[in-house]
């Protein structure tokens, strides 16, 4: 009796094991691959300056839709383009008296990509973004 309890428990066990192993695999596939995710500040002038949040994607699976960047709590609308097999998503974040004008709104969230799949609203966040050397353009002189 104590043998068939045992094996009971046994075959219990596994079946949870299995079961658990199959949700968790189905839940790590992704709609796409980060292959890098950095951000660089740039300087025009005293009064212009900002950061670009640059992601570059893989894998991209069809019917993904990328809707904005979280980027230090402030959500910023993302610019696509590709370049072959890669999807490059970019923000802009202007400080100052940009010229630049990006709609924006404060969120108080982590670092993230906003997406929807299928209708539904979903994020990855983006833990690793490396921070790349300040880029400094020079002043344009106007002529008279």
């Amino acid at each position: 009796m104590l043998k068939k309890s045992f094996l009971n428990a046994l075959i219990l066990l596994a079946a949870i094991y299995f079961t658990s192993c199959q949700s968790v695999s189905k839940g790590k596939v992704s709609p796409f691959r980060l292959n890098s995710a950095y951000y660089q500040s740039w300087v025009m002038s005293e009064n212009e300056r900002g950061t670009d949040i640059i992601l570059r994607l893989d894998g991209v699976r069809k019917g993904i839709e990328f809707d904005s960047i979280v980027f230090r709590g402030i959500e910023l609308p993302v610019f696509t383009s590709a370049e072959k097999d890669v999807i490059i998503l970019k923000s802009i974040l202007p400080i100052g008296q940009s010229r630049i004008r990006i709609e924006s709104r404060v969120t108080g969230g982590p670092d993230q990509l906003i997406y929807r799949i299928k209708g539904k609203r979903k994020s990855y966040l983006l833990k690793n973004l490396e921070r790349k050397e300040t880029r400094y353009y020079p002043a344009r002189t106007q002529e008279k």
